[in-house]
C-alpha cells in the first residue's frame, strides 16, 4: 500500500486503464505505482521516451508471474492529467 504525507493533495481520476493487467516487457502507459495482481508488490514505473517497459519481479522475489495493474498516477508532466 502506498503511504502519503500527512497535507498531501490527492486528486481522484477516472482512467480507463486501471483495470487493464500489464506482464513484463509491455509498454509503460502512464507513470505510477503499479501492484502487482498475484503478490501485491508495488513498483514505480516511468512513462518516457526511453526503457518504459514494465519489469519482472527481482530474483529474490517469490511471486513468479508478475502482472502490473495501475494503483496511483503521477503527474510527471505537471499538467495535472489533462490527457487522461
Amino acid at each position: 500500500m502506498a503511504g502519503i504525507r500527512t497535507g498531501t493533495k490527492l486528486t481522484t481520476v477516472t482512467w480507463e486503464k486501471f483495470d487493464t493487467i500489464y506482464k513484463p516487457g509491455n509498454e509503460v502507459p502512464a507513470s505510477g505505482i503499479y501492484k502487482c495482481k498475484n503478490c501485491n508488490r508495488e513498483i514505480t514505473s516511468n512513462a518516457h521516451p526511453e526503457d518504459n517497459t514494465f519489469p519482472p519481479h527481482n530474483s529474490s522475489s517469490n511471486c513468479k508471474n508478475a502482472e502490473w495493474k495501475a494503483h496511483v498516477l503521477t503527474d510527471t508532466k505537471g499538467n495535472e492529467f489533462i490527457n487522461k
